[in-house]
């Protein structure tokens, strides 16, 4: 209710409510960039020492395969988020 008014310092106390839910997606986001990072990246090694391919993979430099990660990667962000809520509706 207190956000709905026009007050001094009312946008303050809008980033304020938003900080704890935005700063969760940057550090996520930032896991997935050093977990995916084509020179030093653990998904690449993880890929090498499979053999499954022999060059590392780029995963955000490249159009397809960046579309599925950020899609991927929405998913997996929201994915909690839906099993408190779906059985919340029934």
């Amino acid at each position: 209710m207190l956000q709905n008014k026009s007050f001094k310092g009312s946008g303050i106390l809008r980033g304020m409510c938003m900080f704890p839910y935005v700063s969760t997606v940057i550090a996520v986001a930032f896991a997935w960039i050093l977990l995916f990072d084509p020179f030093s990246g653990s998904a690449n090694a993880l890929l090498n020492q499979m053999a499954v391919t022999t060059q590392a993979l780029n995963f955000f430099g490249q159009r397809p395969l960046a579309q599925i990660m950020v899609t991927v990667f929405e998913i997996w962000r929201c994915f909690l988020l839906s099993f408190l809520f779906i059985p919340a509706l029934m």
